[in-house]
């Protein structure tokens, strides 16, 4: 695989390429992609900064408020500084129009240029202030400023989805959490350019990501049960193959590993983890008593915290790792433009990642160009 790595001019930063892949067939919007599975909540992560997630946002954002649907929107956190710090450059803010609700901190409407009127108080606590739900009453831009923690993220999201048809939710950088499946429906994933000078790279890392977001959900839906039980008492248990259960006890998933390591030489089939999945456990799961029949089973696809290489040597020696919950990734969006001042055609960009990830659309929402496994899409 090769691609030219170009330097940014004005004709690439205004995306001049835009519409240059055309199909026969009808246009498809981002938002179709959320109709089709019929989602209420819907995150959207970027795996780093500067890769588009925010114009993924308002694209979307904006094609369901067309659509008449009532649409609200929160975030993880804080999304970063208010400019990018290479650049200099001020960087793209969520869009919101009146009707749409907001979920966001007092103090960050400071900022703002909508007008926002306060609806109910969600009792939740930030540096910027109580976290408030609002009504926006006049369009126009709104910084997000939410909740620390995935029980909280998942409350604001059953207050917004109470009240509305769809809710987005806007994953802030190493807040990955806002795509677990018991706080959204579905996941649409941003990269690009920003990753890497190398499409090389940007492809392993794209591709990596979405192997560990996608893992298969475990089918014996009893051990399931039985585990998550488990886990309200243990950082991780066992179901040994002799049919028994075995716990260890731990604060963290971080130290598990050697305690984990003698439990595998016992002979163990199946282990459940309450928390991260690590290099350390990943390297205890190594061990050829377990890696050839075992599975290692975590809550779902945000716990993964492994390195890609050692991910990469465990999965070639057979190793398995399923999910109690498995995280519905619709689409990835892709921003060839990195801050940098360089850049990568979008169309052989996308057409590499296609290559490698044949089975969601991939598309440029920008350039309006997209493919989907071997079929190029006309986005609306």
């Amino acid at each position: 695989m090769y691609l030219m790595v170009k330097e940014l001019s004005s004709v690439a930063r205004n995306h001049t390429n835009k519409g240059k892949i055309r199909n026969t067939g009808d246009n498809m919007r981002l938002l179709d992609l959320v109709v089709k599975f019929n989602l209420r909540s819907v995150a959207i992560i970027g795996l780093t900064k500067n890769v588009g997630k925010t114009v993924t946002m308002n694209m979307v954002l904006n094609q369901a408020i067309k659509s008449g649907l009532r649409v609200g929107v929160a975030s993880m956190g804080r999304d970063g500084e208010k400019e990018d710090i290479l650049t200099r450059q001020e960087k793209p803010k969520i869009e919101v129009q009146p009707g749409t609700l907001v979920v966001t901190a007092e103090d960050a409407l400071r900022g703002s240029r909508a007008l926002l009127r306060p609806l109910v108080s969600t009792q939740i606590f930030t540096p910027l202030g109580e976290v408030f739900l609002y009504e926006v009453r006049r369009a126009g831009n709104v910084e997000l400023v939410g909740p620390r923690t995935q029980k909280q993220l998942k409350s604001v999201v059953e207050l917004l989805t109470e009240r509305t048809d769809l809710a987005f939710l806007d994953g802030a950088i190493n807040r990955v959490l806002s795509a677990s499946p018991s706080v959204s429906d579905g996941t649409i994933v941003a990269t690009g350019a920003s990753l890497s000078r190398s499409p090389q790279n940007i492809v392993q890392k794209t591709a990596f990501r979405l192997e560990t977001l996608r893992l298969p959900p475990l089918e014996e839906r009893f051990l399931i049960e039985r585990a998550e039980e488990e886990l309200e008492h243990s950082r991780a248990v066992l179901l040994g193959k002799d049919g028994h259960w075995y716990s260890l006890e731990s604060p963290t998933s971080f130290g598990l590993g050697p305690r984990l390591e003698t439990r595998l030489e016992e002979g163990m089939e199946k282990v459940f983890l309450g928390g991260a999945l690590t290099d350390e456990i990943l390297k205890a799961a190594l061990n050829p008593a377990f890696i050839e029949t075992g599975k290692i089973i975590i809550s779902d696809g945000t716990k993964v915290f492994a390195n890609p290489m050692l991910w990469k040597r465990f999965r070639s020696r057979g190793g398995r790792v399923e999910v109690m919950k498995e995280i519905r990734v619709v689409g990835l969006t892709v921003n060839p433009i990195a801050p940098e001042h360089y850049f990568f055609d979008p169309e052989e960009l996308i057409g590499h990642l296609a290559s490698e990830i044949s089975d969601i659309p991939i598309m440029d929402v920008v350039a309006g160009i997209g493919w989907w496994g071997k079929e190029k899409l006309c986005l609306a």
